[in-house]
């Protein structure tokens, strides 16, 4: 960016260096962003919360959005320590003293709320769980002959094991037309484990 000067901060007296093209805008008084910004990490979380949020689920109130940055999902996001989290993580933290282990979870599924009586504390597969039973799943899982690239029913995969006692694994790929690999897969239930022998 250029040649720097010296220069004194503005807040704590403390010297640092100013590029010269920020001191001649008026930028660049102070040593750090803590200077800079002398609100805690908790006013500043607190000036970015809009208590009057939408009420998703009427015997839980009014949501407390967060009205800073956001992801592409709706989630606040919020620097703290230099990292950015997620804003209800942050919430869970002020409130506890320790971060939500190892999730999260909206009872209001509503993203951008970090009302800490709004939030619990869950596992990632209960996260999931809960993301799949309100609808928001991009991808839901299928098994089976559900799956989009199934070539065999269930029924089928029942009768290959049955047939297996008795035939080739040869025959029985030519038989179904699939490979030798996926019937021995099957017969050895590597393959569609769910299903009963």
């Amino acid at each position: 960016m250029g040649p720097s000067v010296s220069s004194v901060c503005e807040r704590c007296g403390k010297p640092t260096l100013v590029y010269v093209s920020e001191a001649r805008r008026g930028v660049g008084r102070h040593c750090s962003l803590a200077c800079r910004h002398p609100q805690t990490q908790l006013e500043r979380f607190t000036s970015r919360v809009d208590q009057n949020g939408p009420i998703v689920r009427e015997e839980l109130g009014p949501c407390h959005v967060f009205i800073g940055q956001t992801d592409h999902h709706g989630y606040g996001l919020f620097a703290i320590d230099g990292r950015k989290q997620k804003a209800h993580r942050v919430a869970w933290f002020f409130a506890k003293g320790a971060w939500p282990e190892p999730c999260a979870l909206h009872k209001c599924d509503n993203p951008s709320c970090v009302r800490i009586d709004h939030l619990f504390e869950g596992t990632k597969k209960q996260n999931t769980a809960d993301m799949v039973s309100k609808g928001r799943a991009r991808f839901v899982p299928h098994y089976g002959e559900h799956h989009g690239m199934a070539k065999l029913s269930d029924l089928q995969v029942e009768r290959i094991r049955e047939r297996a006692k008795l035939e080739t694994q040869a025959s029985l790929a030519r038989a179904y037309g699939v490979s030798a690999t996926q019937i021995c897969a099957i017969v050895r239930f590597k393959a569609r484990r769910g299903q009963a022998a």
